[in-house]
């Protein structure tokens, strides 16, 4: 009916999602159905090596939550890196 479609772009898009508000192309239900739960799944196992780090546990609350927030998850497959 309308032809050939084109891949919106990212501003494309946000244009037309602040103007109506509607997911016109599904990337809102992409992202809630598949991206953040596989988001959730590797933050957790980040979170799982990151406590399992040699003294972790004995560290005070707060300076855990600082270590995990302040390590990249890059950073853990460096090589350079020797924990």
């Amino acid at each position: 009916m309308f032809g050939p479609l084109k891949h919106l772009t990212r501003d494309e898009y946000r244009h037309i999602w602040a103007l109506t508000g509607m997911d016109i192309d599904g990337r809102q239900e992409y992202l809630a159905k598949v991206q953040l739960p596989n988001m959730e799944k590797a933050l957790n196992r980040f979170v799982a090596i990151v406590k399992g780090y040699p003294g972790f546990q004995q560290l005070p609350m707060e300076d855990q939550i600082s270590l995990v927030k302040g390590i990249s998850p890059s950073s853990m497959f460096d090589q350079k890196l020797k924990c």
